[in-house]
């Protein structure tokens, strides 16, 4: 039988979690998707039978109190900046995500990103059986060929072509990477990954496409909660593109933000409690195209008579300001765009 697959890091974690869960669901009869995704635990374990596997998302804040780990499968998709409000330093967050894998040894499996320099780091002091995903080299384990997704051990395998998969898209082909290793490290059949793949639908507000209004294309990203969660929605917009951002600090420097900025991101709006953060951090990156609004509708009707190509919501920032979760914060947002 196959015992619990965890996963944890900071972006990219939920949709993972649900795409794997899904493939195990395709490939098994008893497979129950649980823990900082929605559904916690406990809610599950009397429906559990012993051939049942659970793959679950683990958060830092989980960690913190867990003392000993031993997964059959712990996947980390990747470690940046995040939570410093509580951890503090990025050693004290990397610390906690190392935990998952503390209480392995060889028999279990492990799944780390090899282009995050942090995960690479915790993957030199794992005793488990490592397996990497990566999109810019050759690995064990998933990497992109090209268009080509390839699973590579003791032969190298075809599981796909990106254009074929809409759960490819901008910032999901990571996810699909990190799945793809961790299923074939399980031998989960190749044809079984690929026919879920296509047609696998992200979780809401991971840089979710709305339509077009007014000659603008609209995303919504309010899961987009930290620095680098941003970076990556921006960087898979195409033209030029309006940023609006703000809500709850976590602790994270803006400046950063604004510099490592890609040249199409030609305004923000900004709103939320950490405006002035946001504000100071973007002037001191010298990034002034910038504006302060109350509320998020104010930057929304101001971001429509931009000239630009896109619209893109990704607020860097938690939203516990003003919204109970990002999914209300979400909504908010959906509501803005159908309703103009």
């Amino acid at each position: 039988s196959i015992g619990p697959i965890l996963i944890t890091g900071t972006n990219g974690k939920t949709t993972t979690t649900a795409l794997l869960g899904k493939i195990m669901q395709d490939a098994r009869e008893s497979v129950f998707v649980v823990g900082n995704i929605g559904t916690p635990y406990t809610s599950k374990a009397l429906e559990m039978k012993p051939n049942s596997v659970t793959v679950a998302e683990i958060s830092s804040f989980q960690l913190e109190t867990t003392k000993r780990l031993c997964p059959d499968i712990a996947v980390l998709t990747n470690v940046t900046s995040d939570h410093l409000d509580r951890h503090k330093t990025l050693d004290n967050y990397k610390n906690l995500k190392a935990k998952l894998f503390e209480g392995q040894c060889d028999r279990e499996i492990s799944v780390f990103n090899a282009d995050d320099e942090t995960s690479e780091e915790i993957s030199k002091i794992v005793k488990s059986d490592k397996f990497f995903f990566s999109t810019k080299k050759r690995v064990r384990g998933a990497y992109l060929d090209g268009d080509e997704i390839v699973f590579e051990d003791e032969k190298r395998i075809h599981i796909a072509n990106c254009g074929e998969l809409s759960a490819c898209a901008g910032v999901n082909l990571e996810n699909v990477l990190a799945t793809t290793a961790t299923c074939m490290a399980r031998k989960i059949n190749p044809e079984i990954i690929r026919m879920t793949l296509k047609s696998f639908a992200a979780p809401l507000y991971r840089t979710t496409y709305l339509g077009e209004k007014r000659g603008k294309k609209f995303y919504n990203d309010s899961k987009g909660t930290n620095i680098s969660a941003t970076l990556k929605s921006a960087e898979s917009m195409a033209g030029n593109t309006v940023l609006i951002l703000g809500g709850r600090g976590k602790g994270e420097n803006f400046e950063d933000l604004f510099k490592k900025l890609p040249k199409n991101v030609i305004y923000a709006f900004i709103t939320g409690e950490n405006a002035r953060e946001i504000m100071d951090g973007a002037i001191a990156a010298g990034f002034y195209n910038v504006t302060y609004r109350q509320s998020l509708k104010e930057c929304f009707m101001e971001s429509t008579v931009v000239r630009a190509d896109n619209v893109l919501f990704s607020p860097a920032s938690a939203s516990f300001d003003r919204y109970k979760n990002f999914v209300e914060r979400g909504k908010a947002f959906d509501d803005l765009f159908f309703e103009l």
